[in-house]
């Protein structure tokens, strides 16, 4: 802080030596007794003229008057979204109401659009990452005559919550750094990442020749992007077919006109290790196993989380290494190789990584 040492104590000292040494200046006199609790009045004064000059940068700001900065650089946070489900309903030939309403679990769920006899998209009424994991059985809220059975098969679109304090204000910090204009790398990135389902994007210019681009993409959980969500980043980008026409290229997107924009999700390569490990006495496999599937996870999506900065995923056998170790119950680890190898595990610009298969030997 710019005034951390202006105390109540240290200005009540200047202030009183200001004061002429013939007068009474003690505590419980006058003057000490009317000067005191003003000095306590001036440290606060520092105190908020202190928080008013974080409040305005970027790197100290509070989330209010960081979203009050972003506004002025016409920058807000990513709202939170809501998941998107594929329910199946029999019988098929059961006709679902748009805006019918389905339970399951804790989550309600309304019908927005009929893919084929019998499997319907479905949208969360709560929005965030709650309902991401959610399946098993639908129960009309209202009651559907006809209706047999419905189950929530699967999340296709992720949910997300509001963009966090310390994202959005990364993303006012490279707002200074990379300007975003007409189809360059930035813009593509911005406007990708703005859909609801995004989490790391990768743009690849000309890719096939001048005009294309090629952009790779992972789900909110930087993960393989589902098929729904390509199609969705596709329709806002560069869409295929209007009205069966081929429009892609002709500016019917967000993407200019002339950019042929090709949408995929990154390319998933399974990460398969086979590590000796030595147990702590007294302790079971069964016991650790899911923590070190768990550390191995967490690693994973570290990777994945940071894919779109760079050129090469690297899986290290040191890193492996150290998380493991670092399960309760674990001695040593004396060995590994991944897919076979006993070296790291390279993965170029187009791939994320997977938990594969687990052998320990």
């Amino acid at each position: 802080m710019l005034y951390a040492d202006q105390t109540a104590d240290v200005i009540l000292s200047r202030i009183l030596a200001r004061v002429l040494s013939k007068y009474d200046k003690r505590v419980g006199a006058i003057i000490y007794d009317s000067t005191a609790p003003a000095s306590i009045e001036f440290e606060n004064l520092y105190v908020a003229i202190d928080n008013g000059i974080n409040q305005a940068f970027v790197d100290t700001a509070e989330r209010e008057y960081l979203i009050l900065w972003g506004s002025d650089h016409n920058i807000y946070p990513v709202a939170a979204t809501y998941a998107i489900v594929r329910g199946i309903f029999t019988p098929s030939t059961l006709e679902i109401a748009i805006g019918e309403r389905f339970s399951c679990g804790t989550y309600i769920y309304a019908v927005t659009e009929k893919e084929s006899a019998g499997v319907y998209l479905l949208q969360c009424e709560t929005a965030g990452v709650g309902p991401n994991s959610q399946t098993g059985r639908l129960i009309p809220v209202d009651g559907v005559n006809g209706l047999t059975s419905a189950t929530l098969e699967e999340v296709v679109i992720l949910g997300n919550d509001e963009e966090d304090t310390e994202t959005f204000r990364q993303r006012c910090k490279d707002s200074l750094t990379s300007e975003s204009f007409g189809g360059n790398i930035s813009d593509y990135k911005d406007k990708v990442k703005a859909i609801q389902g995004v989490g790391g994007v990768k743009v690849f210019p000309a890719w096939n020749g001048g005009g294309t681009v090629r952009i790779a993409v992972t789900n909110s959980a930087y993960e393989e992007a589902s098929e729904e969500l390509i199609t969705s980043i596709q329709e806002k980008i560069d869409p295929q077919l209007i009205d069966e026409m081929d429009t892609m290229g002709l500016g019917y997107g967000e993407a200019p006109i002339g950019h042929i924009v090709t949408i995929g999700s990154a390319s998933v390569v399974a990460v398969n290790l086979s590590v000796g490990i030595t147990l702590a006495s007294g302790t079971a496999w069964s016991s650790v196993e899911s923590l070190v599937f768990s550390v191995l996870d967490t690693y994973y999506y570290e990777l994945n989380k940071s894919w779109e900065n760079n050129t090469q995923t690297i899986v290290r056998v040191s890193e492996l290494s150290a998380r493991i170790l670092a399960v309760a119950g674990i001695d040593d680890v004396f060995s590994i190789y991944i897919n076979g190898i006993p070296a790291n595990l390279l993965v170029d610009e187009n791939g994320i990584v997977s938990r594969g298969s687990f052998v320990r030997h």
